[in-house]
């Protein structure tokens, strides 16, 4: 983890510039320079403990800086609010969870994983006589996952034996991973040699992207960094020993009663400390909204991608 501004223990913020070059250090950990919170008796404490004007200034202008790195890190601030969000509208995201188990369906699989798996909500849209598995690093996410087997576990450090697995699901969490390719040879060790693995995640560039790394990053305690699909993915894909069948960004959109659930959920989703009005203006003119009769669609779009393992490369 690098740092975070919503209560976590902070010990150093590595700024990318300082008013006082005094306060500056080097870490004995990374060699890098970072700023010295001795300055207010800091070390040991939670930003809610700071009442240093200087320092609540500091971080409030270095607000950019104070970030999670992987998806285990941001999901224990904010798999609660999350969870809560899912449960308000379970069938909000119905779209994404359909799109990807379609190719699982088509393949017959009968044994899933989901990597990672937040509060387990795939199994709702898979067939009853499929055996689901939830691979998740998140406590909160794992404590809510039912009718599943539910291993926590680091997402490239699964403890489950190899080609486990006819079906390797991941939706919307890869791009919380900065180095993917680790998590990627898992998939491809967890997948049977005749199976199937579908990745959806926001694609880099997208409407999706800018909201999550704009407007998100901003309002958010976790900040967002996301690391999206890329030109580059695919490549990643065939170092972890896969074969893309197909790769496609699709419109899934979230569908609503009004747009203000929208904004209620959303604000829930991703942790947003700004009101639910205010997220549905910015839902609004970044992402938008389709109409009908009776229900409001957020033109949600996610890449999919659907692989299977290179026989040839296995291990």
């Amino acid at each position: 983890m690098s740092h975070q501004a919503s209560g976590y223990t902070l010990t150093d913020v590595s700024p990318t510039e300082c008013y006082d070059p005094a306060l500056v250090r080097t870490s004995p950990l990374t060699g890098q320079e970072v700023l010295n919170l001795e300055c207010c008796n800091w070390r040991g404490r939670t930003t809610r403990d700071v009442n240093c004007g200087y320092c609540i200034d500091f971080l409030q202008f270095h607000r950019f800086q104070i970030m999670y790195d992987s998806y285990a890190e941001i999901f224990s601030e904010r798999a609660a609010a999350y969870h809560r969000a899912m449960v308000m509208c379970p069938h909000a995201r119905a779209a994404e969870f359909e799109a990807v188990c379609s190719p699982l369906l088509a393949r017959g699989a009968k044994r899933v994983c989901d990597i990672p798996a937040g509060g387990g909500y795939l199994s709702a849209f898979l067939p009853k006589d499929c055996c689901y598995t939830a691979v998740e690093p998140a406590a909160d996410f794992a404590r809510e996952c039912r009718d599943a087997v539910v291993v926590q576990a680091k997402l490239s450090e699964v403890p489950l034996p190899s080609a486990s697995f006819d079906g390797v699901v991941s939706l919307a969490g890869l791009h919380h991973e900065p180095d993917k390719l680790p998590v990627l040879k898992e998939f491809r060790r967890l997948v049977d040699a005749n199976g199937i693995c579908v990745v959806a995640d926001v694609a880099a560039g997208t409407a999706a992207a800018h909201f999550l790394n704009g407007y998100v990053d901003r309002h958010s305690s976790t900040g967002h960094k996301g690391h999206f699909l890329d030109e580059d993915f695919d490549t990643l894909l065939a170092e972890a020993g896969m074969n893309v069948l197909a790769d496609e960004t699709v419109l899934m959109p979230w569908r609503f009663p009004s747009r203000r659930a929208a904004g209620r959920y959303s604000k829930l989703l991703f942790g947003l400390n700004v009101t639910a009005a205010e997220v549905e203006a910015e839902l609004a003119t970044t992402i938008g909204f389709t109409v009908s009769s009776t229900t409001v669609y957020l033109n949600w779009s996610l890449r999919k991608v659907v692989c299977e393992p290179n026989v040839r490369l296995r291990n």
